[in-house]
């Protein structure tokens, strides 16, 4: 078959990123679009070296969370305190000024993941 190897890219707007603000965890379009979609995804954290990764997941995975409503391509929103204040302890960041924090994303084709490297974020 000619086509075997390849997959289904789906073009979108915008960028892969994470923006942090005291509000709580905006995830991009383009994020979501790169992960298929996805109704469940999980959430690892490198403490050492200030990453995050979002990785496309199962409804029968124990460390689900839940993602895109109904696979609708759009952006979203977490508002977890526990994260925010566990993301902004990991990178020394404070958010008592209203700073917004956007951290971009790459995509992990191997590993389904969108990894996010926090020393690469702008602050404004």
């Amino acid at each position: 078959m000619a086509l075997e190897g390849f997959k289904v890219y789906i073009p979108t707007t915008g960028d892969a990123n994470l923006t942090l603000t005291k509000n709580g965890l905006g995830i991009s379009k383009a994020t979501v679009s790169k992960l298929n979609c996805s109704a469940y995804v999980k959430v690892l954290l490198d403490y050492q070296g200030h990453r995050m990764a979002i990785v496309e997941t199962s409804e029968d995975d124990p460390a689900k969370t839940e993602f895109a409503r109904e696979g609708k391509n759009a952006g979203l929103r977490w508002n977890s305190r526990d994260l925010i204040k566990t993301l902004c302890q990991m990178n020394k960041w404070t958010l008592d000024n209203g700073e917004k924090y956007t951290i971009p994303g790459e995509y992990s084709v191997e590993d389904s993941a969108m990894i996010f490297d926090f020393t690469q974020a702008t602050c404004s």
